[in-house]
């Protein structure tokens, strides 16, 4: 607990559970093998501390012992550790089950907290919401502070479009001074929602002050997360001429395969090279982004993917593969209710079809979109944030093809 807002106590933490992992395995004290190693999946989940290998193999000794002393709360403690270490979302959700049955509340909101992780990183963005609202009001039951839950319900509630609650949700989080976890969490939520309000200034501010604080508290996830948004926003800014294309250079970026809580690193160097006009090059990195997403059905991710492959096929002038991609992003977009990505498909089907001259086709589509804009608009909770919204450039320009006269 102490390790979640002093960086240096998480080292500390972690000989100390190895010590007494060793000493409880001389003495052959089952209990204190389980009890000294579950707590190793925060070790490698939040401070990455140890490989997913090492993790594995702790938690597969964990649970044999566990299982070998009967004991069920041994075994769910063990559980637990094994999901953190790589489990699947159907044994996360057996494991829930199992707590919830137990009324074991304190493991149920753990478990919980990892399972919207899980659903947000598959782009099941309503799951998680109802998750994070179950796993809030468990903390108020057993009176424990919920962070970092807010934050996990507002970002899904930004990729759904549902900004009100989106920005409601992040003022819930408990950012006190005393919490500088969570003040670090809530302003990487409040970073991605400026950038959603095409605000990418104040969105850089924010983000470039979250990488700050997570090397200060050691969270290498966090990290290259708030890296990956943050030049996501430098892009955006870029492609709309809202600064120079030399803040590329500056972009530290992690390696692209880590895992990230908001763009996939293939998408911002995809992004990267198109901005460079290396189109071959931007096609490959889309393609092999989506087709890794494929593997855990990353639906989100796979929807970025076709977006921006339809964008670039687009610039290269391969107007009829854009046609033939992007009615599968739509599609999934409209099915799990990604509406701030839905509007974007439409008005890069529209684009193409108005390169192709099916002019009748192509304001149907930019009818859509601007629809699905002033819908994204209505439910912006501040005249400064919507103003901001819908001041972008390419908003601009869907509502002036979408009002012109046939």
């Amino acid at each position: 607990i102490i390790a979640y807002d002093d960086a240096e106590f998480a080292q500390k933490s972690y000989d100390l559970h190895l010590q007494t992992y060793k000493l409880a395995s001389e003495l052959n004290d089952k209990e204190g093998i389980v009890r000294s190693l579950s707590p190793m999946g925060d070790f490698r989940g939040s401070f990455r501390l140890i490989t997913i290998e090492e993790a594995k193999a702790y938690a597969k000794i964990a649970l044999d012992t566990a299982i070998e002393t009967g004991n069920d709360e041994l075994i769910a403690e063990a559980k637990l550790f094994l999901y953190y270490a790589g489990s699947t979302m159907e044994m996360g959700e057996e494991l829930a089950e199992f707590l919830r049955q137990r009324n074991d509340l304190v493991r149920l909101k753990e478990i919980l907290f990892l399972l919207t992780f899980r659903n947000i990183h598959i782009g099941n963005f309503r799951k998680a919401v109802e998750i994070a609202n179950t796993n809030i009001q468990i903390a108020s039951e057993i009176s424990s502070p919920p962070v970092m839950y807010p934050t996990q319900r507002g970002y899904a509630l930004i990729r759904l479009g549902d900004y009100k609650s989106a920005w409601e949700s992040l003022q819930q989080e408990i950012a006190d001074p005393s919490h500088k976890f969570g003040q670090m969490i809530k302003n990487y939520g409040v970073g991605v929602f400026y950038v959603e309000m095409s605000d990418y200034e104040k969105a850089k501010e924010i983000l470039e002050n979250v990488v700050q604080q997570s090397i200060e508290l050691k969270r290498a996830w966090v990290e290259g997360t708030a890296r990956f948004q943050l030049a996501s926003a430098i892009i955006d800014s870029i492609k709309y001429g809202k600064c120079n294309i030399s803040e590329l250079d500056q972009l530290l970026l992690p390696e692209l395969e880590i895992y990230s809580l908001s763009r996939s690193g293939f998408v911002v160097a995809s992004e990267i090279e198109m901005l460079r006009g290396n189109f071959d090059k931007a096609l490959e990195l889309s393609e092999q982004g989506y087709m890794k997403a494929d593997q855990f059905d990353g639906r989100y991710i796979k929807v970025s993917h076709i977006e921006l492959s339809a964008r670039i096929l687009s610039k290269m002038g391969r107007l009829d593969e854009v046609l033939d991609r992007i009615d599968e992003g739509i599609k999934t977009s409209a099915e799990m209710g990604y509406l701030p990505m839905l509007w974007r498909l439409h008005a890069t089907k529209a684009q193409a079809l108005e390169k192709l001259s099916r002019l009748d086709e192509s304001k149907q589509e930019y009818n859509v979109s601007a629809e699905i804009i002033k819908r994204l608009a209505d439910n912006i909770p501040d005249e400064g944030f919507r103003q901001s919204f819908m001041s972008n450039p390419l908003i601009t320009i869907i509502f002036n093809k979408s009002n012109e006269r046939g």
